[in-house]
């Protein structure tokens, strides 16, 4: 969690030739042909609205629960180093390449306590939502202007991430009450209690990336190498050098999970769907992106979101009462699923908001992808793929995220990725996690199971309901997956290191 921030670098040690479109026409309409647009982005709004519902259709949804695809959403901006708007590759920010959390974390509530809650800085601020019974529901800490007070601003870019940050800032804030329970974690140093349960969220954060979210997503092969855990993964693209961030996949492979937005979402049955991304100018609650207080009936129902378990549905309705229950949709189609991998996105997504006075085109989200893999000099997916000897299930000479989505299209019907996409994809995170002395990596003992039932796997649901828990229960369940002693070797740990760094320097 205390590794130094590791630098953005290409992937190939020897440099390849960088991509370039024919001239100025070719992105922008590469781009427009991703989107399904035949000319001009204005010519063809309206009638991307009206075909909308079209790319509902059950041959262009995956068996990949929408939660996932925002989840990978906050995941993408926990590892990358920079806030970036896909225009410009700017300098290095202090954060980490480690699935630390220290997007939502920051440099802890010293440095950062504007992160913090004013009255228990073990916490994280958050706020209760104006909802209320059946409706309550949590937001982000925000300025009088409606943005978000966070440590990364991308996570307040739609709603559905935004509620990814808030359930697990809501995890951190139970496990505190948790830990603050446990004797043999509050005897070391006035900030054990926040560490602990921090370093338990991160754990469990962890897991459900490499357990839950990357078997997946990740070719059939290389997840069932996962299998045998995390420090045993074999990350070749790096080969004997240590994984690091690579410009391949924060401008290109990185961003595989826009063909994953559906054009709109139902939060709960409450509420009628909402598009992700708002058509000129709509009110507030007409549509997903969020940068404003959350709507008093927009609580996020996880039934739609995940596959949940029986004893995962009956804590959902339990916790938001009998109306819930009552407000349930068909079982059969109540999850909504992710759109397949294809290297195409979602008409809606070329409607992004655009600074005054800037082309039409910049709407596109497929245009500011390209644009960026241009700006960081990015290779052909063709020539990567020889350069690290690996498949090309793809037409050669296309800008690497074409080439990793099409690939997925035909190897894997778009369900998951190829063997290329999983390497610049699974490679990197699980490498992250490999160089990170405190990870799950180093933990092997680690083997979190479900709170909501005994004996049950612990995943992404898990994860955004543990907030939800009883302080004295989570002490118990924490105690029942053995995770206090790790817990306290490493604050041990920490605390001998504190103490030797303080002292005086001999003479």
């Amino acid at each position: 969690m205390n590794a130094p921030s590791t630098r953005l670098r290409p992937l190939a040690l020897k440099p390849l030739p960088p991509w370039r479109p024919e001239n100025d026409a070719h992105l922008p309409r590469l781009a427009r042909r991703m989107h399904g647009l035949s000319g001009g982005v204005g010519a063809d709004l309206r009638s991307l609205l009206e075909h909308e519902p079209a790319e509902l259709a059950a041959d262009e949804l995956s068996a990949l629960p929408a939660g996932y695809v925002y989840f990978a959403q906050f995941v993408a901006h926990d590892v990358s180093l920079q806030p970036v708007d896909g225009f410009e590759c700017g300098p290095s920010s202090p954060r980490t390449f480690e699935l630390d959390l220290d997007s939502l974390y920051g440099a802890g509530p010293l440095a950062h306590p504007h992160l913090y809650d004013r009255g228990d800085p073990r916490r994280i601020a958050l706020v209760r939502g104006v909802g209320e019974g059946v409706y309550a529901q949590f937001d982000l800490m925000r300025s009088s202007s409606g943005l978000a007070c966070i440590e990364d601003a991308r996570n307040d870019q739609n709603v559905l991430v935004s509620q990814v940050h808030v359930a697990v800032a809501r995890a951190h804030n139970a496990l505190v009450g948790a830990c603050e329970r446990l004797p043999e974690l509050v005897g070391h140093g006035p900030y054990s209690v926040f560490r602990a349960a921090r370093l338990l969220t991160t754990w469990l954060y962890q897991w459900v990336v490499a357990a839950d979210w990357l078997p997946r997503i990740l070719h059939p092969a290389l997840a069932q190498r996962l299998a045998g855990g995390v420090a045993a993964y074999d990350t070749c693209i790096f080969k004997e050098e240590p994984a690091r961030l690579t410009t391949e996949f924060c401008f290109a492979a990185g961003r595989f999970g826009h063909a994953l937005v559906r054009p709109k979402y139902r939060l709960n049955a409450w509420v009628p769907p909402l598009p992700i991304v708002p058509w000129g100018e709509q009110p507030p609650h007409a549509h997903l992106m969020a940068q404003h207080p959350l709507h008093r009936d927009w609580f996020l129902d996880l039934r739609m979101f995940l596959d949940l378990s029986a004893p995962q549905t009956a804590r959902v309705e339990q916790l938001r009462g009998p109306l819930l229950a009552a407000l349930a949709v068909d079982k059969s189609d109540q999850v909504q699923r992710a759109r397949r991998l294809k290297p195409r996105f979602t008409r809606r997504m070329a409607l992004m908001p655009v600074p005054p006075g800037a082309s039409q085109d910049l709407r596109l989200m497929a245009l500011r992808s390209l644009a960026a893999g241009v700006a960081a000099g990015l290779p052909s997916g063709s020539d990567l793929a020889k350069a690290l000897d690996l498949p090309q299930e793809f037409d050669p000479g296309q800008p690497l995220l074409i080439s990793v989505l099409q690939e997925a299209e035909r190897v894997h019907a778009g369900e998951r990725l190829g063997e290329f996409g999983s390497r610049l994809v699974g490679d990197t995170l699980l490498g992250a996690l490999q160089i990170d002395g405190a990870s799950i990596a180093h933990n092997p003992d680690f083997h979190p199971s479900s709170f909501s039932a005994q004996g049950e796997p612990f995943d992404l649901a898990e994860l955004l309901l543990l907030g939800d828990g009883d302080p004295a229960a989570l002490a118990a369940w924490m105690q029942r997956c053995g995770f206090t002693a790790p817990l306290a070797r490493q604050l041990s740990a920490w605390s001998a290191s504190t103490r030797k760094e303080s002292r005086p320097p001999s003479v």
